[in-house]
């Protein structure tokens, strides 16, 4: 995290804005239908971790008025690994991507409505 920090750091002193981005799960190179990572929640991560992650994040630089978003997840897409295929609003927990998002959506404004 030290360098993730830096990174911030030296970009908003710099005068960028900085939208924070939950790109893939696991460390690889991203992106493919087979790679694990094409929902918010994966083996290796649960959907409350993710979140958590993204709260967690979110309270880090909520005090940098130059880190402006949070984008929840990039690039959600199908997960033939696991066999699933993201929907919205379909109901299922480990497929509806309107339902994750509006938790976690919901969540990283309780810990920094601004």
């Amino acid at each position: 995290m030290e360098v993730f920090d830096a990174t911030v750091e030296s970009l908003t002193q710099a005068g960028a804005m900085i939208i924070l981005n939950n790109h893939i799960s696991d460390a690889m190179w991203c992106c493919g239908e087979w790679d694990g990572n094409g929902l918010w929640h994966n083996k290796n991560y649960s959907a409350d971790q993710w979140i958590y992650a993204l709260v967690e994040l979110t309270d880090r630089y909520k005090d940098n008025r130059f880190v402006i978003g949070n984008d929840l997840r990039n690039e959600i897409r199908d997960d033939l690994a696991e066999g699933l295929r993201p929907k919205w609003g379909n109901g299922n927990e480990k497929t509806d991507w309107k339902m994750a998002a509006t938790k976690a959506g919901n969540a990283v404004l309780a810990q920094n409505p601004d």
